[in-house]
């Protein structure tokens, strides 16, 4: 999905609000050992925006198909309390 198809799906104006989002959704992810969602989101050139990837050591393909093969319908969706606390682990991460 491109930035400016997700930013018009969630009728925002810009998308800047979308950093915030993904930033909070590959979070996450990275805490619960899931592939990085967040690499699907992909910009005009069809290239995943540097900053939504985990592992910055493997071409972006490979975690996306790691996305695609991952069983997401059978994880019970995070409530916003869960992305908050995904956001201050990983703040906990970057202090060190």
């Amino acid at each position: 999905m491109r930035y400016d198809d997700l930013r018009v799906l969630m009728d925002y104006p810009t998308n800047q609000p979308l950093t915030s989002i993904l930033n909070n959704v590959m979070q996450y992810c990275r805490q619960h050992g899931l592939p990085p969602l967040t690499i699907i989101v992909v910009n005009q050139a069809g290239v995943p925006g540097a900053g939504f990837s985990i592992d910055h050591n493997k071409p972006p393909y490979k975690e996306q198909e790691a996305v695609f093969a991952q069983e997401w319908f059978k994880l019970i969706p995070p409530t916003a309390a869960e992305f908050q606390a995904a956001m201050a682990w990983s703040k906990t991460l970057s202090a060190d």
